[in-house]
């Protein structure tokens, strides 16, 4: 039961890799998927068959979201992401400083140097 716990935990963060290529897609395409991702939700939360998709989304503790929501989401995510670093001048000066580069914080040349900053919580 352990090892079957730990498959399906990780086959849902799986269905996150590369979500912008398989979920921009029809969705009788997408119907084997969305299934599945239904059938190790039940078993994670030991819903019977019968329990309708909404409440198995409802119910869980995983925070997971359906798929097309979840693409909905991840797609307006990096929508933003791409307007900040790229049109930033044409964004809310709110918006100046969101997502700054790993070359803007040090002179370092790095692997990382083009990857996104990552701040840390402040504790005092």
């Amino acid at each position: 039961m352990k090892y079957l716990l730990l498959f399906c935990i990780s086959s849902l963060f799986l269905i996150l890799y590369g979500i912008e290529m398989y979920a921009n897609t029809c969705v009788t395409c997408l119907d084997k998927l969305i299934k599945l991702n239904n059938k190790i939700l039940r078993i994670l939360q030991n819903c019977p068959i019968r329990t309708h998709v909404q409440e198995l989304y409802k119910l869980t503790k995983f925070n997971v979201l359906p798929l097309d929501k979840l693409y909905k989401l991840n797609h307006q995510i990096i929508l933003l992401v791409f307007k900040c670093l790229n049109y930033a001048h044409l964004l809310p000066p709110l918006y100046a400083n969101y997502f700054v580069l790993n070359a803007e914080v040090h002179d370092y040349n790095t692997r990382a140097s083009t990857d996104l900053h990552v701040l840390g919580p402040r504790s005092t």
